[in-house]
């Protein structure tokens, strides 16, 4: 497998583990039948902001092999400008 694909999957094993988590908490809270402590609440919010920031940067980790050699490959292709042609400096 590629980088970017392996990063993507240990990401994504990673997310559902905490979505598996939040799951749980919702299931016992819900099963309790009363009202969550904030101490409760707070370890909830904690973890679903966890699981939204780990999504987000699983996009860019798996992006970025991908990105570096689109950049390398627009680099090298580039169309040198007129006064690179020339062989003058401003």
């Amino acid at each position: 497998m590629r980088r970017p694909a392996i990063s993507l999957a240990h990401d994504m094993t990673a997310m559902q583990g905490l979505w598996l988590q939040a799951m749980q908490d919702t299931w016992s809270i819900t099963a309790a039948g009363r009202v969550p402590s904030p101490t409760r609440i707070a370890a909830g919010n904690d973890r679903a902001m966890r699981l939204a920031a780990g999504m987000i940067g699983a996009g860019g980790r798996a992006l970025t092999p991908i990105h570096a050699k689109a950049t390398a490959n627009a680099k090298r292709l580039r169309t040198p400008r007129k006064d690179e042609r020339s062989g003058s400096a401003r």
